[in-house]
């Protein structure tokens, strides 16, 4: 049997989501891993396959209110606001 295909108990499923919880990153840690991103160059094939994976998919009703009360926040200088 395969990894993908095991079936895990929900006191296991507990457990892994308990371990997974309240891990703070450190600012360190955070900044290491965006460095690492950095400059990555994904093939046309890599990103063909990004997009067939996200076509169809659209954010719930309570997922578009955090995003848009996200970008409600958003600073916009006076350069920017010339722009549009």
């Amino acid at each position: 049997m395969s990894e993908a295909h095991r079936i895990v108990s929900d006191e296991t499923r507990m457990k892994i989501s308990e371990a997974h919880k309240g891990i703070p990153l450190s600012e360190e840690h955070c900044r290491r891993v965006s460095e690492g991103q950095k400059g990555k160059v994904l093939s046309v094939e890599h990103k063909r396959k990004i997009s067939e994976s996200q076509k169809g998919r659209y954010p719930s009703a309570e997922s578009r209110r955090k995003m848009s009360e996200s970008q409600k926040k958003r600073q916009i200088n006076e350069k920017n606001k010339k722009k549009k």
